[in-house]
């Protein structure tokens, strides 16, 4: 940081939070922001709740969703996703698989919140979110493998394609996405 600040030519910094819950990516800011020169700002280049997913992925499924699409209430959530992996859900399948599950629809809303404050700080030059999900998220997955795929706004590995060929799309983000950039700068790339 001593470095970027005493360096004209550089006009910012990066920061990278994926974090285990929204409020662990306040401290990025908290260190970032008063060390900036006033006419610098920050990027993001990615910013996730992966670690939050990952906490959840040894949880039992909703019973809700076991008992609508067959599946043994004492599953857990990344067995779940590995089916999705191995047999893309439809749509509506995926979308009420993470609906139902309490961890995940608590922070449906993270996309946008964090965006918010990100551009009160007054600083951000441009922040990006995880697009689509590939191969190296899915290849392999278990337990332990951190759910990548949870942050994508679409979602082809997990779920199967519209009727008019359109990709699945994570659930949650994308209308908080397509919100973000309606004629508002420096919105999610």
């Amino acid at each position: 940081m001593t470095f970027a600040r005493q360096t004209p030519e550089i006009d910012g910094v990066d920061i990278h939070p994926h974090v285990p819950s929204p409020e662990a990516v306040q401290p990025f800011l908290d260190y970032v922001l008063p060390r900036l020169r006033p006419d610098q700002t920050f990027l993001v280049t990615e910013f996730s709740l992966v670690w939050y997913w990952q906490a959840h992925m040894s949880d039992r499924i909703p019973a809700r969703f076991a008992d609508r699409y067959g599946f043994d209430p004492t599953s857990q959530v990344w067995q779940v996703i590995q089916a999705s992996i191995e047999q893309p859900f439809p749509q509506e399948q995926w979308d009420f698989f993470l609906s139902t599950s309490p961890w995940y629809e608590s922070q449906k809303y993270f996309l946008r919140d964090q965006m918010q404050k990100f551009r009160d700080t007054g600083r951000l030059a441009v922040a990006t979110y995880g697009y689509r999900q590939g191969p190296s998220m899915v290849k392999d997955f278990g337990p332990g493998k951190p759910p990548w795929l949870l942050n994508t706004v679409f979602a082809p590995d997990t779920v199967e394609p519209w009727r008019n060929g359109t990709t699945g799309r994570g659930y949650a983000w994308i209308e908080e996405f397509r919100a973000l950039q309606q004629g508002v700068p420096n919105a999610i790339g």
